[in-house]
């Protein structure tokens, strides 16, 4: 009740209010400095360092994100620091870890395993709860590999899972899909690279109603067979661009919409059986975006916006200024969590856009956050330290 209740006067205090909590170097819970603006969505429960480098000065990019299991209490990340680890979310405690050579994206779970794309080309599948016999508890289990499929790139966007396959891009304009039990190759689609100078390669794969969407660095957006990898339809985005024209944003489908986004030519909003063009909103900057309800949250080159998903309106833009860009929005319990490349994690209300919370670690954040189902959030900072974040207690 008290820990609570200090949250709230902090919270209610106002934005002058700075509170800082333990210092760099320590095992404190949360090191680095709050700033909130109404009563704290979420209070700092445990921070581990996990990836090297330093609180005080931004000295990697890393942009690993966390795989959330709230019902079994764990999550999992694969930091950069030649470790892939599953902590204890309630205390952050490692359960089990295996040595890679580092995670470029998410993670995320599968029916009690975890998948994780690494920067030297490994797609890998573990046992969440890997069987061995009892040991102490000051060690650490190995993780269990299931299964694993390498390519010649680093694996930049989460795989994605469809019945009895696995999806995912290469980062060099190719789409593979693996058995989903076994790992063994299913099929892939590979398109040329554009000559011309090109941003973060391809977008992450949709999959919906048998088909698999994914648009690619040279501005194309295609829809395949989901089972077989066959084009169905394929759609340029940046017919009248020569640079810029990457998909990176992940489609989404909305209001019967299928939605992609060019970095130069903005937001468009096609027919998902055709992949003919209904409208299109040309915002350039657009690198990843979510869905609030029935609209559209993007994230642009230094800010974020909240746009109708009917017909593209704008309903507000929050702007980060000169604190960075920010990494995919994340959505859940009325709010928007996004890291900010030279700054730290800031909490958005998502109806309005109004910050709501700030964590500034010292040394930026490039990663993504992750949410669970409860409103914990999870982060990876440049610095190498990894944040887990709860709720205040509902109760006394």
């Amino acid at each position: 009740m008290k820990r609570a209740l200090l949250w709230a006067v902090l919270g209610l205090a106002g934005c002058n209010v700075l509170g800082r909590f333990g210092e760099p170097g320590t095992e404190s819970p949360g090191t680095g400095q709050m700033r909130n603006v109404k009563p704290l969505h979420v209070h700092p429960a445990w921070r581990k360092v996990v990836g090297g480098g330093s609180f005080a000065a931004e000295t990697h990019r890393h942009l690993a994100s966390a795989a959330v299991d709230v019902e079994h209490g764990r999550v999992a990340l694969g930091p950069g620091n030649g470790w892939f680890y599953c902590f204890d979310a309630q205390s952050g405690e490692p359960l089990w870890k295996d040595e890679i050579a580092g995670a470029a994206g998410r993670a995320i779970l599968d029916d009690g395993r975890i998948l994780v794309g690494t920067v030297d080309g490994l797609l890998i599948a573990y046992d969440e709860f890997p069987k061995t016999a009892p040991i102490p508890r000051s060690q650490v289990l190995l993780g269990q590999r299931l299964w694993s499929y390498r390519i010649a790139g680093a694996i930049q966007k989460a795989p994605v899972v469809d019945g009895d396959r696995v999806l995912f891009v290469d980062g060099q304009n190719a789409v593979y899909a693996l058995d989903r039990k076994t790992g063994a190759w299913r099929w892939q689609y590979r398109r040329k690279a554009p000559d011309d100078f090109s941003l973060n390669g391809e977008s992450s794969v949709l999959v919906s109603d048998g088909r698999a969407y994914v648009g690619f660095s040279d501005g194309h957006l295609v829809a395949l067979d989901a089972a077989s990898g066959t084009l169905i339809w394929d759609r340029d985005l940046a017919p009248e661009h020569h640079k810029f024209q990457d998909i990176d944003a992940t489609p989404v489908l909305l209001n019967k919409q299928l939605f992609a986004a060019s970095m130069a030519s903005g937001l468009h909003a096609l027919d998902p059986e055709s992949g003919e063009l209904r409208w299109n909103l040309p915002i350039s900057g657009i690198s990843s975006m979510a869905v609030a309800d029935d609209d559209l949250v993007l994230s642009l080159e230094d800010s974020i916006c909240r746009v109708d998903g009917h017909d593209g309106r704008m309903k507000w833009r929050t702007s980060f200024g000169d604190a960075g860009a920010p990494s995919e929005p994340i959505i859940g319990q009325g709010v928007i969590a996004v890291s900010v490349s030279q700054d730290g994690l800031h909490i958005l209300d998502a109806e309005s856009g109004h910050p709501l919370v700030r964590f500034n670690p010292g040394s930026g954040m490039s990663a993504a956050p992750s949410m669970g189902s409860d409103g914990s959030i999870y982060v990876l900072s440049n610095g190498g330290g990894f944040y887990a974040f709860r709720p205040p207690e509902s109760s006394d």
